[in-house]
C-alpha cells in the first residue's frame, strides 16, 4: 500500500534561541588523519582552524570515500554538534563520534551546495550504523573522537572541496542528548510490506542490452527481501549497499512472476564488495538500482521489513527556492498493509535545531 502526502509550505525564518551549553572544541588545533579509499584520492589538511579537504573520485565509483577524523576525549556525551561548513558538490557528508571502546557511530547529513559558510548542527542521536573491535551498538563510556566523511553515491560530479570550523559541542539541550542506533527490531516490532519506489517516474539507462533503473532509496527497519515483479523471461541484477559495502545478486526470470531476493542480517548468497562488512549488516540497507536483461518490470519492488513500531509512518521533507522563499514539500508514507490511525504535524526548525513553526 502506498500512502502519499504533499504539502507544500512556505516559512519565514525567526525563531528564538534555545538554551544550551555551548562549548568550543578547539578541534582544528589538533592533527586530523585522512584516509582514502583504493577509488579516491586527493588532499587533506589543517590549517588557521580550518579543516580542508579537496577529493577526487574520478577512477573510481560509487563505493569512493574519504573518511576525517581526529581524537577528540569529551567528559560526557553532549546532546548534539554544530560547525560551520562550505562545499562545492553535493557528494553526501557524514558525522562520526567514537566510544572509549574504539566503536565508531555514524550518520548521513545531506546538507547541499553551499559556497559560502552554512552552521549546521547535528544531534547525538539516530545513528544508522556502528563498526569496530567491539561492536555491540552500545556507545561505552565517553566519547573519544570526532570525524566527517564524504562518498560519490550515485552523484555525477567527481570531484569538489569540503571546508569545516568552528566545531563545537551542546549540552543541555531538550531533547536530552541519548546516543540511540534507532535500528529494528528493538522494543515493540511489527512486519511491514512496502514498495520501494525506483521505478515509478524514473526513465531507465539503457545499453548493452539491458535497462538500469538507479536510484538511491533507504530501504525501512531490518529488510528481510526485495521481490521483483517481472513480465518476460530474463534476468535481474539488485545492486544494494550498507555504509561502504556494496552487495549484488542475480536471478535468472522462467517467464512472468516474481523473483525473490532474501536478505537478512547476513546478507547471504549476495556477492559483496566490502570495505567493512564483518558478516552481518548494520541499517540501513539502501537500494542502489536494478538491472534488467531480457526481464521488463512488472511495476516497483517490494520490501518485507521488520521495523519499530513507531516507525510505520516515516516523512521525508525536501526543499527548494521559489521567489526568494523556502518551499517545503514532505511526503510522508505508511508502512502497513492496512491504514494507520495518527496525527501528522510539521515541525520545522533551522540548521540549529531552533523551532520556526509546528503545523498540525
Amino acid at each position: 500500500m502506498k500512502l502519499i502526502l504533499i504539502c507544500l509550505l512556505m516559512i519565514l525564518m525567526t525563531a528564538a534561541v534555545a538554551a544550551a551549553r555551548v562549548t568550543d572544541l578547539k578541534a582544528f588545533e589538533n592533527d586530523w588523519s585522512f584516509a582514502y579509499n583504493e577509488r579516491s584520492f586527493g588532499a587533506g589538511s589543517v590549517e588557521n582552524g580550518t579543516l580542508s579537504l579537496y577529493y577526487d573520485f574520478s577512477r573510481g565509483d560509487h563505493s569512493a570515500h574519504v573518511g576525517m577524523s581526529c581524537e577528540l576525549p569529551l567528559d560526557s556525551v553532549p546532546t548534539a554538534f554544530r560547525f560551520k561548513v562550505r562545499k562545492t558538490a553535493p557528494h553526501t557528508m557524514a558525522f562520526r563520534i567514537s566510544d572509549s571502546e574504539g566503536e565508531t557511530f555514524q550518520k548521513k547529513m545531506n546538507i547541499p551546495v553551499c559556497p559560502d559558510w552554512q552552521e549546521v548542527e547535528v544531534s547525538v542521536s539516530g545513528f544508522e550504523g556502528s563498526w569496530g573491535e567491539k561492536k555491540n551498538d552500545v556507545f561505552d563510556g565517553r566519547p573519544s573522537g570526532v570525524g566527517f566523511a564524504v562518498e560519490q553515491g550515485l552523484t555525477p560530479e567527481t570531484r569538489g572541496r569540503l571546508e569545516i570550523k568552528d566545531l563545537r559541542c551542546i549540552y543541555g539541550r531538550r531533547d536530552g542528548g541519548e546516543l540511540s542506533l534507532d535500528r529494528a527490531p528493538f522494543g515493540n516490532t511489527v512486519r511491514a510490506r512496502f514498495y520501494a519506489d525506483i521505478i515509478t517516474g524514473n526513465e531507465p539507462l539503457s545499453g548493452g542490452g539491458s535497462l538500469v533503473y538507479r536510484r538511491d532509496i533507504d530501504l525501512r527497519g531490518t529488510v528481510e527481501s526485495i521481490t521483483v515483479p517481472v513480465t518476460k523471461k530474463g534476468s535481474v541484477t539488485v545492486r544494494t549497499a550498507c555504509q561502504f559495502d556494496y552487495f549484488e545478486m542475480t536471478k535468472e526470470a522462467a517467464g512472468p512472476g516474481e523473483l525473490v531476493f532474501p536478505c537478512g542480517k547476513k546478507m547471504e548468497g549476495w556477492s559483496v564488495n566490502t570495505h567493512s562488512f564483518a558478516g552481518e549488516l548494520y541499517a540501513p540497507l539502501r537500494l542502489l538500482e536494478i538491472e534488467y536483461r531480457g526481464a521488463e518490470p512488472g511495476g516497483d519492488p517490494v520490501c518485507e521489513s521488520v521495523m519499530q513500531f513507531k516507525e510505520r509512518i516515516a516523512a521525508a521533507p525536501e526543499w527548494e527556492a521559489k521567489d526568494g522563499k523556502a518551499v517545503f514539500s514532505v511526503k510522508a508514507r505508511c508502512f502497513s498493509d492496512g491504514p494507520v490511525k495518527t496525527d501528522l504535524f510539521l515541525d520545522v526548525r533551522d540548521y540549529n535545531e531552533r523551532p520556526v513553526r509546528t503545523i498540525k
